[in-house]
């Protein structure tokens, strides 16, 4: 008898606890739209990814005369940019190709995507300032190795670091608010999940 009071104390508490949550208004409609977007955009970027070799293919398909400095930067970059896009694909897969089946699939395969795209972002902005470092590298090098006087070596230098700055600061000032804007959207998501 005890017990079965015990038992009715607790499913009045259970119900009385189920009571007081919140509904929370899915919109089904809404959810799946925004995964085919997500899946879509995805399948644009690893696009985009791969278009960004074809100066390198031209350059290769051309035939273009150029010195052995410039062969090698180029091929250093080549084989750079492939392996980044690799990690690329790697980490837009998730996002591209997913077949959600309900709702907790889309959460769960969103959330891995921001982190993804919080990672894409990072390498982005890091990539900005590498970036620049290797063109005012090569130009002193090319300077150096071709015997350029002062005046000529140093606006070579001048122009190659303000078309720098011109390219990768707003570049790195972009994947910067990216890394943040994703790190932000997985924190809310999480922090949604765990209430």
């Amino acid at each position: 008898m005890k017990n079965n009071q015990s038992e009715n104390n607790d499913h009045d508490e259970l119900g009385s606890l189920w009571q007081e949550q919140t509904e929370m208004n899915l919109n089904l409609s809404e959810i799946k739209k925004l995964a085919d977007s997500q899946r879509w955009k995805q399948r644009f970027y690893m696009f985009m990814d791969l278009l960004s070799l074809t100066p390198f293919l031209l350059i290769l398909f051309l035939k273009i005369e150029l010195s052995l400095t410039l062969q090698v930067f180029i091929a250093l970059c080549f084989v750079s940019s492939i392996i980044m896009i690799i990690y690329f694909v790697k980490l837009r897969w998730a996002s591209a190709f997913s077949h959600q089946k309900n709702t907790e699939d889309f959460t769960q395969n969103l959330l891995v995507q921001l982190h993804n795209n919080a990672r894409i972002a990072y390498i982005n902005k890091h990539s900005a300032w590498i970036m620049t470092i290797a063109v005012l590298i090569f130009i002193s090098f090319n300077a150096w190795l071709m015997g350029w006087d002062g005046d000529k070596a140093f606006s070579s230098l001048l122009a190659a670091s303000l078309l720098s700055i011109l390219l990768f600061v707003p570049w790195y000032i972009w994947a910067k608010k990216r890394q943040i804007r994703f790190e932000r959207e997985a924190q809310s998501i999480k922090d949604l999940l765990s209430e």
